[in-house]
């Protein structure tokens, strides 16, 4: 089932073998950073980031504020790890498109139409959220991530090409780079201008890109 949110939902990648031990240590620490996290964004839904307060987090996960902060250095860093679940959810969408037996052109104008959709619920924190992975694209892991949602996408360009109803007179990689650089182009207009009409042009730059890309 599709999450509800934007950046909500996705589960951990299983853990490698560890000594008994050494593991059950581990364990425990990933879960109780795992319960602080969740906790957290469920308040940051709940209140709004602003409103919740560390303390606040602390009590309802029943741990002290110091332990809070073995696990995190301020309320920003959980923003910063909700970001890295917006890459995951982005290729999840990417992945449904995929699975539709639709035209490239309908899987790029569903995929806005489903992210957009995300983006805008609770915009208050999804703003927040999408600022954190707006100044983490860059060396390091978001580039990875961004790397990944771009090979995500090269895919949809690939199919499209054996259906026949995208160019192949361009390497799937760039078509994969222009679509991924649209969406977070509009996503970003959309973070500093909450007037700006995300849906809207998503849906245009969507379609702006199927008819660049079709044969």
């Amino acid at each position: 089932m599709a999450a509800s949110t934007l950046y909500a939902g996705s589960e951990a990648p299983p853990e490698p073998a560890e000594p008994a031990e050494e593991g059950r240590r581990s364990r425990r620490r990933r879960e109780l950073h795992r319960k602080i996290f969740d906790v957290a964004r469920a308040l940051f839904l709940q209140k709004g980031f602003e409103a919740t307060r560390v303390e606040e987090i602390a009590a309802a996960a029943d741990i002290a504020p110091a332990t809070f902060f073995n696990h995190f250095p301020n309320k920003e860093a959980v923003l910063r790890e909700m970001a890295g679940e917006v890459f995951v959810r982005f290729h999840s969408l990417v992945r449904e498109q995929l699975n539709a037996d639709r035209s490239t052109r309908e899987r790029l104008i569903g995929f806005a139409d489903t992210a957009a959709r995300l983006v805008e619920r609770g915009p208050e924190l999804t703003r927040r959220v999408l600022l954190e992975v707006h100044k983490a694209v860059g060396p390091g892991q978001a580039g990875a991530e961004l790397a990944g949602l771009e090979a995500e996408m090269a895919a949809l360009v690939r199919a499209g090409v054996e259906r026949g109803d995208v160019r192949d007179d361009l390497e799937e990689s760039l078509l994969a780079e222009l679509a991924v650089s649209a969406i977070i182009g509009v996503m970003t207009r959309w973070i500093h201008d909450s007037s700006y009409p995300l849906r809207d042009r998503m849906r245009q730059a969507a379609g702006f890109l199927a008819e660049g890309f079709e044969k």
